[in-house]
């Protein structure tokens, strides 16, 4: 939370370090397994009736990969920056009622939208076989995974070397 009059005692610049537990994120987010409480380094800095917070979110989190669905960690850092005012007429600024804020919902929204839609465990994964659903990375198959077109069934049949008896 961040109270626009601590800021004003603090000479208009204030230091927000600490850490924000949001386990909704890894709820609501099917690629999310897990996320760990997310470290928050911003400053705020009070200009006319204008309170800007920027800094950084950091948090480690397990995706499940999109294509052969292990999971892997991955770190995720984005750059944080809210501008808040309990004046009207500020179009750049979120009007807030009150002297306080929390900022919470802001950096939550943050983390959600630097996460990975489709998280890869690597670029070259492979994924799973569509036929016997193994794991490429991991073992090979002898599955015939070419895709056909059943339009196309009799037209193959013809051209089939093996003769029906």
């Amino acid at each position: 939370m961040l109270d626009f009059r601590v800021l004003a005692a603090a000479g208009d610049v204030l230091a927000l370090r600490g850490e924000v537990d949001i386990p909704r994120i890894a709820d609501e987010n099917a690629q999310v397994e897990q996320l760990s409480p997310i470290e928050t380094r911003l400053v705020a800095t009070k200009e006319h009736e204008v309170c800007r917070v920027e800094g950084e979110l950091r948090t480690s989190l397990r995706y499940q990969c999109s294509r052969c669905l292990d999971s892997y960690e991955s770190l995720l850092e984005t750059p944080f920056d809210e501008s808040f005012t309990n004046a009207p007429g500020h179009e750049d600024a979120h009007v807030v009622e009150g002297n306080a804020v929390e900022l919470d919902p802001y950096i939550e929204e943050t983390v959600n939208l630097a996460l990975e839609y489709r998280p890869l465990c690597r670029e070259s994964c492979q994924g799973l076989c569509p036929v016997c659903g193994c794991n490429l990375n991991h073992e090979t198959c002898n599955c015939d995974r070419q895709a056909r077109d059943p339009r196309w069934a009799a037209l193959e049949d013809l051209l089939s070397d093996d003769k029906p008896e």
